[in-house]
């Protein structure tokens, strides 16, 4: 399973571009990656950045429209057991 801020249009398009075979949830304002303690500020210039160099504007992608992202981060539940 993956988590993501990004908005559900964005998300399947990831899904089909990678060939995911797992199913990807939305953290749309990054709740979640709060209470994981993962989530970091992108300063105004770096998004302009991104934007002008990459032509990839981040900010829009994601559901919450600020400047807060999730680090990557990977977890291992152990077998068996809810996830609450």
């Amino acid at each position: 399973m993956a988590i993501s801020p990004e908005k559900p249009d964005h998300g399947i398009i990831a899904i089909e571009k990678n060939k995911l075979t797992f199913p990807v949830l939305g953290d749309f304002g990054n709740e979640l990656a709060r209470q994981f303690g993962i989530v970091f500020e992108v300063r105004q210039q770096r998004q302009e950045f991104w934007k002008n160099v990459f032509k990839d504007d981040i900010g829009s992608r994601n559901a919450w429209l600020n400047r807060s992202f999730p680090r990557c981060a990977c977890s291992a539940l152990p077998p068996c057991r809810p996830v609450r």
